[in-house]
């Protein structure tokens, strides 16, 4: 079990304590969602324990999942289940790596892009998605890499 699996048992346990149902759903999710990987993979024929970054795809995967149905029901005016899942992002937030944004991020991206000396997009996003993912919204590295490469 990793370190984020057990961190998720120990606040879902938590949660149940003190009633905290929100956090319980999302939790009780994340841990569904995991066994199915481990299920999928076991019926591959390979060992069903996940890696660290096997767990951090599923969180990313469900956070996606909540920001594109808040968008979607941002649009739609449905601003209580926007507001819904924009709580549930939160919860899942809490688990994945602190997001690099802004300046920062330009700076990475013209970086690797320099020292690898990347002419074109598909090397650049490559090389740049392999050193960033999980760490920057990938829309975002796109933008960037674009903008860079003209």
């Amino acid at each position: 079990m990793t370190k984020t699996e057990e961190l998720i048992s120990s606040n879902l346990k938590d949660a149940m304590r003190s009633g905290d149902s929100l956090t319980v759903n999302v939790l009780r999710l994340v841990q569904t969602a995991i066994k199915n990987r481990q299920i999928e993979k076991r019926t591959k024929g390979e060992v069903d324990e996940l890696t660290e970054d096997e767990i951090q795809a599923i969180l990313r995967s469900e956070a996606k999942k909540r920001k594109e149905a808040s968008d979607m029901y941002e649009k739609a005016g449905h601003k209580d289940r926007m507001e819904s899942e924009q709580k549930e992002l939160a919860v899942l937030k809490n688990y994945l790596p602190k997001q690099i944004e802004g300046e920062e991020l330009e700076k990475m991206i013209s970086g690797i892009i320099e020292k690898e000396n990347l002419t074109t997009f598909n090397d650049a996003i490559k090389k740049v998605m392999s050193e960033l993912r999980g760490r920057a919204d990938e829309k975002r590295i796109v933008e960037i890499i674009k903008n860079i490469l003209g």
